[in-house]
């Protein structure tokens, strides 16, 4: 189940890249290497990516699942073959065929060294960052480990004021300092909406002379 929910992720992102257009750009204010274009941030190095083809851990998932062996690991349902019917009646068995674990031809999320760890240096291009990593067991433990592996205590930490609890759990581990911004509201919806990139700009500036280290997700 984790490579799966890693290609899903992944996938979703490729797809994105091949279906949308790009928007033209229109610098609004900047500050820190960092502009807003048509309400986003936009980093002045940030890379376009051309995919050609399925990404890597999907072109790995498919050959694996294509290959005629007999399954003697987990998940039970072997492929399809011992999924239980009232499912294959509905679904049918191909699903199944794509639910795989960590097999060695799909490499290991810990460490990896084959299609995962290729994927996820795609990804990063994709995404304009260093590193990528991917992660299963849902988004919080992602969270924490992005606000704990960046801030150290005492420095300053902008985000929504209706964040996750994740993230409030990350800075009170962390020692990081909330900078809250409040999203705009959404009467039509009575929800709270999104923080604009301008609001974490002007954030930013209205604290540039207090000591200390800012980052913002």
């Amino acid at each position: 189940m984790g490579v799966w929910n890693a290609v899903q992720s992944v996938e979703f992102y490729f797809a994105q890249e091949r279906s949308l257009a790009p928007a033209p750009t229109v610098l609004d204010e900047s500050i820190g290497g960092l502009s807003t274009s048509n309400d986003r941030v936009l980093s002045g190095d940030t890379p376009v990516l051309r995919q050609n083809g399925p990404p890597p851990l999907v072109s790995a998932l498919r050959a694996s699942a294509e290959q005629n062996v007999a399954s003697f690991h987990f998940p039970g349902h072997n492929r399809g073959r011992a999924a239980p019917a009232s499912l294959t009646r509905l679904i049918g068995t191909r699903p199944y065929l794509h639910d795989l674990p960590e097999l060695p031809e799909l490499d290991n999320l810990f460490c990896p060294q084959g299609p995962i760890l290729e994927a996820q240096t795609e990804a990063a291009k994709l995404f304009g960052s260093s590193h990528t990593w991917f992660l299963v067991g849902g988004t919080t433990c992602g969270i924490q480990a992005a606000i704990m592996a960046t801030c150290s205590p005492g420095e300053f930490l902008i985000l929504p004021r209706n964040s996750h609890i994740s993230a409030i759990s990350a800075m009170v581990l962390s020692g990081a300092v909330p900078k809250y911004i409040v999203p705009d509201y959404q009467n039509d919806w009575d929800i709270a909406g999104g923080v604009t990139p301008l609001q974490v700009i002007q954030m930013k500036m209205r604290h540039c002379s207090e000591s200390g280290t800012f980052y913002f997700p």
